[in-house]
């Protein structure tokens, strides 16, 4: 199932669960919430942002599987190591690039055969490094 539409608000939901503490993400799109635990999601999509998300109905509940913003390929998903690649440094300006890389690599592999989201974290690392190099 698809869902396109500008994210009208974004609230954080927070509780303790039988296995530890868990945040929930909620976004609001043309009236309706659509909630998500993946914190790749959840960190990298704001209020009037026009997204595209795609997920499945499973009982009474919506499982966002991905988001992306409208017109680009380069979405969040739940893969660990995206996680990982995401969660690294602490300042908005590093996150800025971190995502900005993460699209780049994706752009520049898709042009060729298909790649595992492992090569793309690769290549999206390789260009943190060059980004934030300091001309030595």
């Amino acid at each position: 199932m698809t869902i396109q539409g500008v994210i009208e608000k974004k609230e954080i939901q927070e509780g303790m669960g039988v296995k530890g503490p868990w945040r929930r993400w909620c976004f609001t799109i043309a009236g309706k919430k659509y909630s998500t635990f993946d914190n790749l999601i959840g960190e990298n999509f704001f209020q009037g942002d026009n997204v595209v998300i795609e997920g499945k109905i499973d009982g009474k509940f919506f499982n966002m599987q991905t988001m992306v913003k409208a017109g680009t390929t380069a979405g969040a998903t739940t893969t660990n190591a995206q996680q990982q690649t995401t969660n690294k440094g602490g300042d908005t300006q590093d996150k800025i690039v971190r995502m900005a890389c993460l699209k780049a690599s994706v752009d520049f592999l898709k042009a060729g055969a298909e790649v595992g989201s492992e090569m793309i974290l690769i290549c999206a690392e390789q260009f943190v490094k060059w980004v934030n190099q300091d001309g030595n």
